[in-house]
Protein backbone atom coordinates (compact mmCIF):
# COMPACT_ATOMS: atom_id res chain seq x y z
CA UNK A 1 0.00 0.00 0.00
CA UNK A 2 1.81 3.22 -1.54
CA UNK A 3 1.82 6.29 1.68
CA UNK A 4 0.33 9.33 0.46
CA UNK A 5 1.27 12.66 2.32
CA UNK A 6 0.41 16.21 1.73
CA UNK A 7 1.29 19.40 3.94
CA UNK A 8 -1.67 21.10 5.17
CA UNK A 9 -3.37 24.33 3.86
CA UNK A 10 -5.80 26.85 5.47
CA UNK A 11 -9.41 26.47 5.02
CA UNK A 12 -12.66 24.31 5.58
CA UNK A 13 -11.65 22.78 9.25
CA UNK A 14 -7.74 23.42 8.94
CA UNK A 15 -6.80 26.11 11.28
CA UNK A 16 -2.84 25.37 10.98
CA UNK A 17 -0.72 25.45 7.66
CA UNK A 18 2.96 23.67 7.06
CA UNK A 19 1.69 20.62 8.84
CA UNK A 20 1.90 17.03 7.27
CA UNK A 21 -0.99 14.75 7.44
CA UNK A 22 -0.92 11.32 5.61
CA UNK A 23 -3.76 9.67 3.98
CA UNK A 24 -5.83 6.51 5.67
CA UNK A 25 -7.46 4.38 3.12
CA UNK A 26 -9.34 2.73 5.97
CA UNK A 27 -11.40 5.81 6.85
CA UNK A 28 -10.71 7.63 3.89
CA UNK A 29 -9.64 10.64 5.30
CA UNK A 30 -6.48 12.60 5.94
CA UNK A 31 -5.01 12.79 9.37
CA UNK A 32 -2.51 15.19 11.19
CA UNK A 33 1.05 13.46 11.37
CA UNK A 34 2.00 14.75 14.28
CA UNK A 35 -2.09 13.57 16.37
CA UNK A 36 -0.29 9.74 15.30
CA UNK A 37 2.86 10.98 17.41
CA UNK A 38 0.64 11.72 19.74
CA UNK A 39 -1.23 8.61 19.79
CA UNK A 40 1.40 7.04 20.19
CA UNK A 41 2.91 8.67 23.00
CA UNK A 42 -0.17 8.07 25.25
CA UNK A 43 -0.26 4.67 24.22
CA UNK A 44 3.23 3.97 25.84
CA UNK A 45 2.95 6.22 28.50
CA UNK A 46 5.31 9.20 28.10
CA UNK A 47 2.79 11.57 28.75
CA UNK A 48 -0.55 11.90 30.53
CA UNK A 49 -3.52 13.26 28.64
CA UNK A 50 -3.85 15.90 31.60
CA UNK A 51 -0.61 17.11 30.50
CA UNK A 52 -2.30 19.51 28.56
CA UNK A 53 -4.45 20.09 25.06
CA UNK A 54 -1.41 21.53 22.69
CA UNK A 55 1.10 19.52 20.69
CA UNK A 56 3.98 21.24 20.51
CA UNK A 57 7.42 20.50 18.40
CA UNK A 58 10.17 20.03 20.79
CA UNK A 59 12.80 21.13 18.34
CA UNK A 60 10.12 24.16 16.12
CA UNK A 61 10.61 22.36 13.20
CA UNK A 62 6.40 21.28 12.67
CA UNK A 63 7.96 18.81 9.94
CA UNK A 64 9.70 16.46 12.53
CA UNK A 65 6.85 14.05 14.15
CA UNK A 66 8.92 11.82 16.00
CA UNK A 67 6.95 10.41 18.51
CA UNK A 68 10.48 11.82 20.87
CA UNK A 69 9.73 15.67 19.01
CA UNK A 70 6.49 15.45 20.16
CA UNK A 71 5.21 17.41 23.59
CA UNK A 72 1.84 17.87 25.40
CA UNK A 73 1.09 21.21 26.91
CA UNK A 74 -1.48 23.74 28.10
CA UNK A 75 -3.10 26.70 25.85
CA UNK A 76 -1.15 28.80 28.32
CA UNK A 77 2.13 26.79 28.58
CA UNK A 78 2.57 26.39 24.24
CA UNK A 79 2.04 30.00 24.05
CA UNK A 80 4.62 31.30 26.71
CA UNK A 81 7.09 28.84 25.05
CA UNK A 82 6.59 29.99 21.61
CA UNK A 83 6.63 33.83 22.79
CA UNK A 84 10.09 33.13 25.12
CA UNK A 85 11.66 31.26 21.29
CA UNK A 86 9.47 33.92 19.36
CA UNK A 87 13.25 34.25 16.97
CA UNK A 88 12.92 30.81 16.30
CA UNK A 89 9.98 30.74 14.38
CA UNK A 90 7.84 34.35 13.82
CA UNK A 91 11.55 36.46 13.72
CA UNK A 92 13.34 33.73 11.45
CA UNK A 93 14.87 35.27 8.56
CA UNK A 94 13.41 33.26 6.55
CA UNK A 95 9.74 34.20 7.42
CA UNK A 96 9.96 37.60 8.13
CA UNK A 97 11.64 38.26 4.66
CA UNK A 98 8.38 36.02 3.31
CA UNK A 99 6.26 38.13 5.74
CA UNK A 100 7.62 41.67 4.25
CA UNK A 101 7.06 40.38 0.46
CA UNK A 102 3.26 39.46 1.36
CA UNK A 103 2.51 42.82 2.43
CA UNK A 104 4.02 44.57 -0.45
CA UNK A 105 1.66 42.68 -2.60
CA UNK A 106 -1.35 44.74 -4.31
CA UNK A 107 -3.78 42.63 -3.05
CA UNK A 108 -2.65 42.58 0.74
CA UNK A 109 -2.68 46.11 0.92
CA UNK A 110 -5.95 46.41 -1.04
CA UNK A 111 -7.40 43.99 2.05
CA UNK A 112 -5.71 46.09 4.89
CA UNK A 113 -6.71 49.10 3.16
CA UNK A 114 -10.78 48.04 3.40
CA UNK A 115 -10.05 46.28 6.78
CA UNK A 116 -8.12 49.69 8.24
CA UNK A 117 -11.59 51.76 6.76
CA UNK A 118 -13.97 49.75 8.93
CA UNK A 119 -12.32 50.15 11.90
CA UNK A 120 -10.87 53.67 11.16
CA UNK A 121 -13.66 54.67 13.49
CA UNK A 122 -13.50 52.63 16.32
CA UNK A 123 -10.04 53.27 16.58
CA UNK A 124 -10.25 56.97 16.43
CA UNK A 125 -12.92 56.68 18.79
CA UNK A 126 -10.46 54.42 21.60
CA UNK A 127 -7.48 56.97 20.86
CA UNK A 128 -9.23 60.11 22.12
CA UNK A 129 -11.07 58.62 25.09
CA UNK A 130 -7.37 57.43 26.18
CA UNK A 131 -5.83 60.58 25.74
CA UNK A 132 -8.99 62.59 27.67
CA UNK A 133 -7.16 60.63 30.94
CA UNK A 134 -4.65 62.95 32.28
CA UNK A 135 -2.99 59.26 33.42
CA UNK A 136 -2.86 58.06 30.56
CA UNK A 137 -1.49 61.44 29.06
CA UNK A 138 1.35 61.25 32.08
CA UNK A 139 1.92 57.94 31.00
CA UNK A 140 2.65 58.88 27.48
CA UNK A 141 4.48 61.81 28.15
CA UNK A 142 7.27 59.89 30.40
CA UNK A 143 7.37 57.51 28.31
CA UNK A 144 8.12 59.84 25.24
CA UNK A 145 10.88 61.81 27.27
CA UNK A 146 12.83 58.80 28.52
CA UNK A 147 12.92 57.44 24.99
CA UNK A 148 13.87 61.01 23.44
CA UNK A 149 16.50 61.45 26.60
CA UNK A 150 18.14 57.91 25.98
CA UNK A 151 18.23 58.36 22.11
CA UNK A 152 21.10 60.29 20.82
CA UNK A 153 20.63 59.34 17.05
CA UNK A 154 16.59 60.10 17.12
CA UNK A 155 17.07 63.21 19.39
CA UNK A 156 19.81 65.17 16.45
CA UNK A 157 17.21 64.08 13.70
CA UNK A 158 14.42 65.36 15.65
CA UNK A 159 16.34 68.89 16.43
CA UNK A 160 16.99 68.95 12.73
CA UNK A 161 13.59 68.43 11.33
CA UNK A 162 11.63 70.60 13.83
CA UNK A 163 14.79 73.77 13.64
CA UNK A 164 14.16 73.30 9.76
CA UNK A 165 10.07 73.41 10.17
CA UNK A 166 10.00 76.09 11.95
CA UNK A 167 12.53 78.14 9.97
CA UNK A 168 9.71 77.46 7.22
CA UNK A 169 6.62 78.59 9.35
CA UNK A 170 8.04 82.00 10.49
CA UNK A 171 9.01 82.72 6.73
CA UNK A 172 5.71 83.36 6.28
CA UNK A 173 4.63 86.51 7.16
CA UNK A 174 1.09 85.94 8.09
CA UNK A 175 2.30 83.49 10.36
CA UNK A 176 4.44 86.50 12.11
CA UNK A 177 1.85 88.65 11.85
CA UNK A 178 -1.18 86.47 13.50
CA UNK A 179 1.26 85.70 16.07
CA UNK A 180 1.93 89.54 16.89
CA UNK A 181 -2.14 89.57 17.42
CA UNK A 182 -1.72 86.99 19.67
CA UNK A 183 0.79 88.33 21.83
CA UNK A 184 -0.88 91.78 21.57
CA UNK A 185 -4.08 90.27 22.59
CA UNK A 186 -2.79 88.89 25.55
CA UNK A 187 -1.24 91.34 27.00
CA UNK A 188 -4.10 93.39 26.44
CA UNK A 189 -5.87 90.80 28.73
CA UNK A 190 -3.27 90.27 31.14
CA UNK A 191 -1.42 93.34 32.07
CA UNK A 192 -0.62 91.56 35.05
CA UNK A 193 1.68 89.17 33.01
CA UNK A 194 3.14 92.14 31.97
CA UNK A 195 4.13 93.28 34.91
CA UNK A 196 5.28 90.10 36.40
CA UNK A 197 7.78 89.84 33.33
CA UNK A 198 9.23 93.25 33.72
CA UNK A 199 9.80 92.44 37.50
CA UNK A 200 11.41 89.27 37.12
CA UNK A 201 13.42 90.87 33.97
CA UNK A 202 14.40 93.62 36.26
CA UNK A 203 15.31 91.43 39.17
CA UNK A 204 17.58 89.36 36.82
CA UNK A 205 19.81 92.18 35.33
CA UNK A 206 20.81 92.93 38.94
CA UNK A 207 22.48 89.91 38.51
CA UNK A 208 26.53 91.33 37.82
CA UNK A 209 27.59 88.13 36.36
CA UNK A 210 24.70 88.13 33.55
CA UNK A 211 25.56 91.61 32.67
CA UNK A 212 28.86 90.68 32.41
CA UNK A 213 28.36 87.64 30.58
CA UNK A 214 25.68 89.24 28.29
CA UNK A 215 28.33 92.36 27.69
CA UNK A 216 31.25 89.87 26.57
CA UNK A 217 28.97 88.11 24.03
CA UNK A 218 27.80 91.90 22.73
CA UNK A 219 31.53 92.68 21.97
CA UNK A 220 32.09 89.27 19.97
CA UNK A 221 29.11 90.25 18.21
CA UNK A 222 30.26 93.28 16.70
CA UNK A 223 33.38 92.15 14.42
CA UNK A 224 33.83 94.27 10.84
CA UNK A 225 31.73 91.61 9.11
CA UNK A 226 28.64 91.75 11.52
CA UNK A 227 29.24 95.87 11.12
CA UNK A 228 29.49 96.08 7.85
CA UNK A 229 26.40 93.57 6.92
CA UNK A 230 24.46 95.92 10.06
CA UNK A 231 25.37 99.29 8.05
CA UNK A 232 24.12 97.33 4.20
CA UNK A 233 21.10 97.02 6.00
CA UNK A 234 20.31 99.75 7.96
CA UNK A 235 21.50 101.61 4.41
CA UNK A 236 18.84 99.66 2.54
CA UNK A 237 16.36 100.38 5.43
CA UNK A 238 16.96 104.52 4.92
CA UNK A 239 17.12 104.48 0.96
CA UNK A 240 13.65 102.58 1.04
CA UNK A 241 12.02 104.56 3.48
CA UNK A 242 13.65 107.99 2.16
CA UNK A 243 12.81 106.81 -1.10
CA UNK A 244 9.00 106.06 -0.54
CA UNK A 245 8.40 109.47 1.41
CA UNK A 246 10.24 111.41 -2.01
CA UNK A 247 8.08 109.83 -3.91
CA UNK A 248 4.98 110.97 -2.11
CA UNK A 249 6.39 114.29 -1.95
CA UNK A 250 7.11 114.33 -6.05
CA UNK A 251 3.40 113.53 -6.58
CA UNK A 252 1.89 115.80 -4.36
CA UNK A 253 3.84 118.61 -4.93
CA UNK A 254 5.80 117.67 -8.54
CA UNK A 255 8.74 119.01 -7.13
CA UNK A 256 11.22 117.63 -4.40
CA UNK A 257 12.47 120.42 -3.44
CA UNK A 258 10.13 120.97 0.46
CA UNK A 259 11.27 116.78 1.32
CA UNK A 260 13.49 118.12 4.04
CA UNK A 261 10.29 120.35 5.66
CA UNK A 262 7.92 117.45 5.11
CA UNK A 263 10.47 114.92 6.71
CA UNK A 264 11.34 116.95 9.99
CA UNK A 265 7.24 117.68 10.51
CA UNK A 266 7.30 113.51 10.51
CA UNK A 267 8.91 113.07 13.88
CA UNK A 268 7.40 109.29 14.38
CA UNK A 269 9.90 107.93 12.09
CA UNK A 270 13.68 108.76 12.16
CA UNK A 271 14.77 106.72 8.89
CA UNK A 272 14.22 109.45 6.68
CA UNK A 273 17.73 111.07 5.58
CA UNK A 274 18.35 114.52 4.40
CA UNK A 275 17.94 115.08 0.88
CA UNK A 276 21.89 116.48 0.83
CA UNK A 277 22.91 113.12 2.20
CA UNK A 278 20.82 110.71 0.13
CA UNK A 279 22.19 112.42 -3.06
CA UNK A 280 25.81 112.03 -1.33
CA UNK A 281 25.45 108.82 -0.09
CA UNK A 282 23.44 106.58 -2.97
CA UNK A 283 23.17 108.74 -5.96
CA UNK A 284 27.13 109.90 -5.72
CA UNK A 285 26.13 113.75 -6.17
CA UNK A 286 24.31 113.63 -8.88
CA UNK A 287 20.34 115.10 -8.64
CA UNK A 288 19.36 113.91 -12.36
CA UNK A 289 19.73 110.37 -10.93
CA UNK A 290 17.96 110.80 -7.53
CA UNK A 291 14.86 112.75 -9.27
CA UNK A 292 15.00 109.83 -12.02
CA UNK A 293 14.68 107.40 -9.12
CA UNK A 294 11.89 109.31 -7.61
CA UNK A 295 10.24 109.37 -10.63
CA UNK A 296 9.81 105.47 -11.60
CA UNK A 297 9.39 104.74 -7.81
CA UNK A 298 5.96 103.12 -8.48
CA UNK A 299 6.31 99.96 -8.33
CA UNK A 300 4.36 98.29 -5.29
CA UNK A 301 3.65 94.90 -4.45
CA UNK A 302 0.06 94.35 -3.32
CA UNK A 303 0.43 90.28 -3.05
CA UNK A 304 2.62 87.14 -3.71
CA UNK A 305 0.73 83.95 -4.65
CA UNK A 306 2.09 80.49 -5.74
CA UNK A 307 1.26 79.18 -8.90
CA UNK A 308 0.15 75.37 -9.23
CA UNK A 309 1.22 75.35 -12.25
CA UNK A 310 4.31 76.25 -14.90
CA UNK A 311 3.22 79.71 -17.19
CA UNK A 312 5.71 80.75 -19.70
CA UNK A 313 6.63 84.19 -19.33
CA UNK A 314 9.09 86.36 -21.61
CA UNK A 315 11.07 88.93 -20.04
CA UNK A 316 13.80 91.39 -20.51
CA UNK A 317 16.06 91.47 -17.06
CA UNK A 318 17.90 94.70 -16.86
CA UNK A 319 21.75 94.27 -15.88
CA UNK A 320 22.95 94.37 -12.34
CA UNK A 321 19.47 95.08 -11.10
CA UNK A 322 16.08 92.63 -9.97
CA UNK A 323 14.27 94.95 -12.25
CA UNK A 324 12.39 92.98 -15.49
CA UNK A 325 10.16 94.08 -18.06
CA UNK A 326 7.56 91.87 -18.20
CA UNK A 327 5.92 90.89 -22.14
CA UNK A 328 3.87 88.43 -21.43
CA UNK A 329 2.92 86.36 -18.43
CA UNK A 330 -0.22 86.76 -15.31
CA UNK A 331 0.56 90.48 -14.66
CA UNK A 332 -2.70 91.38 -16.38
CA UNK A 333 -4.65 88.47 -15.23
CA UNK A 334 -3.89 89.52 -11.60
CA UNK A 335 -4.88 92.99 -12.05
CA UNK A 336 -8.06 92.17 -13.63
CA UNK A 337 -8.74 89.90 -10.79
CA UNK A 338 -7.45 92.86 -8.20
CA UNK A 339 -9.61 95.04 -9.73
CA UNK A 340 -12.76 93.17 -10.27
CA UNK A 341 -15.91 93.21 -8.27
CA UNK A 342 -15.68 89.79 -6.71
CA UNK A 343 -19.21 89.24 -5.63
CA UNK A 344 -20.66 89.79 -9.50
CA UNK A 345 -17.59 89.62 -11.46
CA UNK A 346 -15.16 86.21 -12.58
CA UNK A 347 -11.85 86.78 -14.44
CA UNK A 348 -10.86 83.61 -16.67
CA UNK A 349 -7.27 83.74 -17.54
CA UNK A 350 -6.37 82.27 -21.10
CA UNK A 351 -2.41 82.15 -21.17
CA UNK A 352 -1.30 83.05 -24.83
CA UNK A 353 -3.43 82.21 -27.80
CA UNK A 354 -5.95 79.43 -27.79
CA UNK A 355 -6.35 76.90 -30.93
CA UNK A 356 -7.76 77.72 -34.07
CA UNK A 357 -11.23 75.81 -34.18
CA UNK A 358 -11.51 76.24 -37.61
CA UNK A 359 -8.49 73.89 -38.04
CA UNK A 360 -9.52 71.21 -35.39
CA UNK A 361 -12.18 68.60 -34.30
CA UNK A 362 -14.15 68.46 -31.34
CA UNK A 363 -12.31 66.08 -29.68
CA UNK A 364 -8.89 67.99 -30.39
CA UNK A 365 -10.92 71.10 -28.80
CA UNK A 366 -12.07 69.04 -25.92
CA UNK A 367 -8.08 68.43 -25.13
CA UNK A 368 -6.72 71.87 -24.91
CA UNK A 369 -6.59 73.14 -21.53
CA UNK A 370 -7.84 77.09 -22.70
CA UNK A 371 -11.04 75.83 -24.22
CA UNK A 372 -11.87 73.38 -21.82
CA UNK A 373 -11.67 75.59 -18.63
CA UNK A 374 -13.45 78.07 -20.93
CA UNK A 375 -16.10 75.24 -21.49
CA UNK A 376 -16.19 74.36 -17.62
CA UNK A 377 -16.79 78.25 -16.85
CA UNK A 378 -19.37 79.41 -18.95
CA UNK A 379 -21.27 75.73 -17.29
CA UNK A 380 -23.69 75.16 -20.51
CA UNK A 381 -21.62 72.26 -21.89
CA UNK A 382 -20.74 71.41 -25.96
CA UNK A 383 -21.91 69.80 -28.88
CA UNK A 384 -25.03 67.83 -28.68
CA UNK A 385 -24.93 68.65 -24.93
CA UNK A 386 -25.23 72.08 -25.42
CA UNK A 387 -27.84 73.55 -22.77
CA UNK A 388 -27.91 77.70 -23.09
CA UNK A 389 -30.43 77.58 -19.86
CA UNK A 390 -27.16 76.29 -17.72
CA UNK A 391 -25.28 79.70 -18.70
CA UNK A 392 -23.75 80.60 -15.46
CA UNK A 393 -23.01 84.51 -16.75
CA UNK A 394 -25.26 86.83 -18.26
CA UNK A 395 -22.55 88.60 -19.80
CA UNK A 396 -19.46 86.99 -21.29
CA UNK A 397 -16.84 89.79 -21.86
CA UNK A 398 -13.70 89.44 -24.36
CA UNK A 399 -10.79 91.33 -22.97
CA UNK A 400 -7.53 91.36 -24.51
CA UNK A 401 -4.13 93.71 -25.58
CA UNK A 402 -4.82 96.55 -28.14
CA UNK A 403 -2.19 95.50 -30.62
CA UNK A 404 -1.95 92.31 -32.95
CA UNK A 405 -1.77 89.70 -30.67
CA UNK A 406 -4.61 90.56 -28.49
CA UNK A 407 -6.67 91.04 -31.92
CA UNK A 408 -5.69 88.04 -32.96
CA UNK A 409 -6.76 86.13 -29.81
CA UNK A 410 -9.84 88.24 -29.83
CA UNK A 411 -10.17 86.63 -33.47
CA UNK A 412 -9.98 83.12 -32.29
CA UNK A 413 -11.99 83.20 -29.74
CA UNK A 414 -15.09 84.96 -31.69
CA UNK A 415 -13.97 82.09 -34.04
CA UNK A 416 -14.59 79.41 -30.91
CA UNK A 417 -18.08 81.37 -30.00
CA UNK A 418 -19.44 81.37 -33.47
CA UNK A 419 -18.72 77.85 -34.47
CA UNK A 420 -20.25 76.06 -31.23
CA UNK A 421 -22.10 78.88 -29.06
CA UNK A 422 -23.56 80.65 -32.06
CA UNK A 423 -26.94 80.81 -29.66
CA UNK A 424 -24.67 82.78 -27.13
CA UNK A 425 -23.84 85.34 -30.04
CA UNK A 426 -28.09 85.38 -30.76
CA UNK A 427 -29.08 85.97 -27.60
CA UNK A 428 -26.66 88.90 -26.80
CA UNK A 429 -24.38 87.11 -24.29
CA UNK A 430 -21.44 88.03 -25.97
CA UNK A 431 -19.14 91.28 -25.81
CA UNK A 432 -15.87 92.73 -26.33
CA UNK A 433 -14.27 95.14 -23.48
CA UNK A 434 -13.10 98.42 -24.56
CA UNK A 435 -10.32 99.78 -22.65
CA UNK A 436 -9.01 103.47 -23.27
CA UNK A 437 -6.18 103.70 -25.73
CA UNK A 438 -4.39 106.32 -24.31
CA UNK A 439 -4.59 108.05 -20.41
CA UNK A 440 -3.71 112.12 -20.08
CA UNK A 441 -2.39 112.95 -16.82
CA UNK A 442 -2.91 117.04 -16.72
CA UNK A 443 -1.93 118.18 -13.02
CA UNK A 444 -4.24 115.77 -10.72
CA UNK A 445 -6.44 115.88 -13.38
CA UNK A 446 -6.52 112.07 -15.28
CA UNK A 447 -8.47 111.91 -18.84
CA UNK A 448 -8.89 108.61 -20.57
CA UNK A 449 -9.71 108.50 -24.65
CA UNK A 450 -10.53 105.09 -26.76
CA UNK A 451 -9.12 106.95 -29.68
CA UNK A 452 -6.97 109.08 -31.54
CA UNK A 453 -10.14 111.49 -32.07
CA UNK A 454 -11.03 111.40 -28.42
CA UNK A 455 -7.35 112.45 -27.35
CA UNK A 456 -6.87 114.70 -29.93
CA UNK A 457 -10.44 116.21 -28.06
CA UNK A 458 -9.08 116.45 -24.73
CA UNK A 459 -5.90 118.41 -25.62
CA UNK A 460 -7.93 120.98 -27.57
CA UNK A 461 -10.15 121.51 -24.41
CA UNK A 462 -7.13 121.67 -22.33
CA UNK A 463 -5.36 123.70 -24.80
CA UNK A 464 -8.92 126.41 -24.58
CA UNK A 465 -8.90 126.05 -20.72
CA UNK A 466 -5.18 127.07 -21.05
CA UNK A 467 -5.61 130.14 -23.13
CA UNK A 468 -8.67 131.15 -21.07
CA UNK A 469 -6.47 130.97 -18.00
CA UNK A 470 -3.84 133.41 -19.75
CA UNK A 471 -6.64 135.61 -20.60
CA UNK A 472 -8.17 136.06 -16.83
CA UNK A 473 -4.56 136.54 -15.41
CA UNK A 474 -3.56 139.46 -18.27
CA UNK A 475 -6.86 140.89 -17.55
CA UNK A 476 -6.25 141.06 -13.63
CA UNK A 477 -2.80 142.59 -13.98
CA UNK A 478 -4.16 145.78 -16.27
CA UNK A 479 -7.06 146.21 -13.70
CA UNK A 480 -6.12 149.64 -11.77
CA UNK A 481 -7.93 148.22 -8.50
CA UNK A 482 -5.91 145.19 -8.59
CA UNK A 483 -4.74 144.97 -4.78
CA UNK A 484 -0.50 144.54 -4.62
CA UNK A 485 -0.09 140.79 -4.51
CA UNK A 486 -2.97 139.39 -5.38
CA UNK A 487 -3.06 137.34 -7.95
CA UNK A 488 0.32 136.11 -6.81
CA UNK A 489 -1.68 133.84 -4.56
CA UNK A 490 -2.34 130.96 -6.81
CA UNK A 491 -4.74 127.61 -5.43
CA UNK A 492 -2.16 124.36 -4.60
CA UNK A 493 -4.04 122.78 -7.67
CA UNK A 494 -2.50 125.49 -10.06
CA UNK A 495 1.05 125.30 -8.90
CA UNK A 496 0.70 121.23 -9.07
CA UNK A 497 -0.64 121.97 -12.68
CA UNK A 498 2.62 124.03 -13.33
CA UNK A 499 5.28 121.74 -11.73
CA UNK A 500 3.54 118.82 -13.57
CA UNK A 501 4.08 121.14 -16.99
CA UNK A 502 7.78 121.01 -16.28
CA UNK A 503 8.06 117.16 -16.58
CA UNK A 504 5.47 117.23 -19.49
CA UNK A 505 6.14 117.02 -23.22
CA UNK A 506 4.66 119.78 -25.21
CA UNK A 507 1.93 118.55 -27.00
CA UNK A 508 -0.29 120.63 -29.08
CA UNK A 509 0.98 123.49 -27.50
CA UNK A 510 -0.33 122.45 -24.25
CA UNK A 511 1.87 120.44 -21.58
CA UNK A 512 0.26 117.10 -20.89
CA UNK A 513 2.20 113.35 -19.90
CA UNK A 514 0.21 110.91 -22.17
CA UNK A 515 0.16 107.17 -22.10
CA UNK A 516 -0.50 104.40 -24.90
CA UNK A 517 -1.87 101.46 -23.30
CA UNK A 518 -1.08 98.63 -25.22
CA UNK A 519 -1.67 96.25 -23.15
CA UNK A 520 -4.23 95.80 -20.22
CA UNK A 521 -1.21 94.77 -17.47
CA UNK A 522 -0.16 98.64 -18.15
CA UNK A 523 -3.04 99.50 -15.73
CA UNK A 524 -2.90 99.13 -12.14
CA UNK A 525 -6.18 97.54 -10.79
CA UNK A 526 -7.59 100.89 -9.71
CA UNK A 527 -7.43 101.89 -13.37
CA UNK A 528 -8.22 98.35 -14.94
CA UNK A 529 -11.73 98.93 -12.97
CA UNK A 530 -12.72 102.51 -13.43
CA UNK A 531 -11.78 102.30 -17.58
CA UNK A 532 -12.54 98.83 -18.01
CA UNK A 533 -14.75 96.75 -15.50
CA UNK A 534 -17.23 99.52 -13.76
CA UNK A 535 -20.38 98.86 -15.16
CA UNK A 536 -20.77 102.79 -14.77
CA UNK A 537 -17.64 103.69 -16.48
CA UNK A 538 -17.15 100.53 -18.81
CA UNK A 539 -17.75 100.69 -22.45
CA UNK A 540 -18.15 97.80 -24.87
CA UNK A 541 -19.16 96.24 -27.98
CA UNK A 542 -21.75 93.56 -27.81
CA UNK A 543 -21.05 90.91 -30.62
CA UNK A 544 -24.08 90.05 -32.74
CA UNK A 545 -24.80 87.70 -35.97
CA UNK A 546 -27.30 89.64 -38.01
CA UNK A 547 -26.15 87.60 -41.44
CA UNK A 548 -24.44 84.37 -40.37
CA UNK A 549 -23.80 82.91 -44.12
CA UNK A 550 -21.97 86.64 -44.55
CA UNK A 551 -20.50 86.11 -41.10
CA UNK A 552 -19.57 82.32 -41.86
CA UNK A 553 -17.84 83.26 -45.12
CA UNK A 554 -16.01 85.95 -43.00
CA UNK A 555 -15.26 83.59 -40.64
CA UNK A 556 -13.72 81.03 -43.10
CA UNK A 557 -11.64 83.72 -45.06
CA UNK A 558 -9.87 84.47 -42.24
CA UNK A 559 -9.60 81.72 -40.34
CA UNK A 560 -9.80 78.36 -42.81
CA UNK A 561 -7.25 76.55 -44.21
CA UNK A 562 -8.05 77.74 -48.08
CA UNK A 563 -5.03 80.65 -48.37
CA UNK A 564 -6.06 82.02 -51.52
CA UNK A 565 -9.01 83.71 -50.06
CA UNK A 566 -7.62 84.92 -47.68
CA UNK A 567 -4.30 86.43 -49.33
CA UNK A 568 -6.82 87.81 -52.09
CA UNK A 569 -8.71 89.34 -49.05
CA UNK A 570 -6.10 90.98 -47.80
CA UNK A 571 -4.54 92.78 -51.09
CA UNK A 572 -8.32 93.99 -51.84
CA UNK A 573 -8.34 95.92 -48.39
CA UNK A 574 -4.35 96.51 -47.30
CA UNK A 575 -5.24 99.97 -49.01
CA UNK A 576 -8.05 100.85 -46.79
CA UNK A 577 -5.86 100.21 -43.48
CA UNK A 578 -5.10 103.45 -41.71
CA UNK A 579 -3.56 101.65 -38.18
CA UNK A 580 -1.01 98.98 -38.20
CA UNK A 581 0.21 97.60 -35.55
CA UNK A 582 3.41 95.46 -35.40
Amino acid sequence: MPLYRQTSRLGKRITIAGYELVRDPKENRWIFTHLLADEYNLAQGTYSINDGTHRHHVDYNKRNNNPKNIKRLTKEGHLQIHRDHVDKTLRRPDVIAKMLAAKKSPAYRSKMSAAMKKIAPLLRARAKKQWSDPAYKDYMKEKFLTFYKTNEVYRKKNNALLNEEQFKYWADKTHRQKQAERVTAFFEKHPERREALQAEATEQWKNVDLRVWRAEKTKAQWDNSFRAKRKRAYDQVYLQHSLKLLSDVYKTNGTIENYDMVRRSIKANKNYLKLSTIIQRFFKNDQKELLAAVQNYNHRIVSIKKLTKRIPVYDIEVPNTHNFALANGVFVHNSAKQGRDREHQAILPLRGKVLNVERARLDKILTNNELKSLIIAMGTNIGEQFDITKLRYHRIVIMTDADVDGAHIRTLLLTFFYRYYVELLKNGHIYIAQPPLYSLKYGKEMFYAYNDEEKAKVLKDLENRKVAKAETKKAAKNDKEIVEGEGENESEADKAVEAEEKQAIMIGGTKVNIQRYKGLGEMNPDQLWDTTMDPKNRMMKLVTVDDAEAANETFEILMGDEVEPRKKFIQTYAKSVQNLDI
